[in-house]
């Protein structure tokens, strides 16, 4: 009878203690759904970015990826774990990275541009070679040192959004012909006077939720100035604009990744953005 007691009383205290853990984060999972982002089921197990996250944080993070500050490129499984019983582990890329193009190429620090995703017959972390029909822009954009995020918004176009050292967004206008790709104008298009601070990431979508301003501490995003009518009204088009996010700016400490429609808590809880 004691021994039975005593193992109901363990499952007592350990379910208390999950719940515990729970209810820390309580405030931080609740405004960050209050902001429109789904609580995934699953929670991301993984060492080297949850385990100390001051010691080398994430400065970006993409569907598949996370590149911490230090260079280090992380390889993120959502669902199924790797072979070391983790949702992360670091990728077979040794060189550091200083500069990220959309979610699928990154500059390392020795100059080269690599894919980290699979591009046709090449390889994941293949060094992208001159004869890919997308090199000369590449390069056009990424040969500059202040470069550190690009992301294409017209391609056809030739309009590709850039963060910079300096802490701007710059809409560089590229203009390509068969053998050479040239920046023809870089309008600042999010200056960080508009923004109280330094940006340090950015996503973008459009006119969508997926488009935002991330500074050293808040957080912006396009968000729907008629939300109420438009979520209810199947004629009543979403009317976007730029605003402060106060929820996630409120959490940003407790948040080490934000892709714009991905992210990651420091205490592995995963989100996705809704509509």
């Amino acid at each position: 009878m004691i021994k039975r007691i005593k193992v109901i009383g363990l499952f007592v205290m350990l379910a208390f203690l999950c719940c515990g853990c729970d209810a820390i984060h309580a405030s931080t999972t609740r405004d960050i759904r209050h902001s429109g982002f789904a609580l995934s089921g699953a929670e991301l197990i993984c060492d080297a970015l949850l385990k100390d996250p001051d010691y080398d944080k994430v400065k970006f993070l993409t569907g598949k990826h996370a590149i911490t500050e230090s260079g280090i490129l992380y390889e993120l499984s959502v669902g199924q774990k790797y072979s070391n019983e983790q949702h992360c582990m670091a990728s077979s890329l040794t060189q550091k990275v200083v500069a990220l193009f959309d979610e699928n190429i990154v500059k390392t620090d020795d100059g080269k541009y690599h894919y980290i995703v699979r591009s046709g017959e090449n390889a994941a972390y293949t060094v992208v070679p001159t004869s890919d029909s997308n090199y000369m822009i590449i390069d056009a954009i990424m040969r500059d040192s202040q470069v550190l995020k690009v992301k294409t918004v017209d391609a056809s176009a030739g309009h590709y959004y850039v963060l910079k050292k300096d802490g701007n967004v710059y809409n560089y206008v590229v203009a390509k012909t068969h053998n050479s790709a040239t920046v023809v104008s870089s309008p600042v298009v999010y200056s960080k006077s508009n923004y109280q601070g330094d940006i340090i990431d950015f996503s973008y979508a459009g006119k969508a939720s997926g488009t935002s301003v991330r500074t050293t501490s808040q957080i912006f995003r396009m968000m729907a100035t008629n939300k109420e009518e438009c979520s209810k009204y199947v004629d009543v088009a979403c009317e976007y604009e730029m605003r402060l996010d106060e929820g996630l700016t409120k959490h940003q400490s407790e948040i080490l990744g934000f892709s714009g429609t991905y992210l990651i808590t420091t205490y592995g809880k995963q989100f996705n953005a809704g509509a």
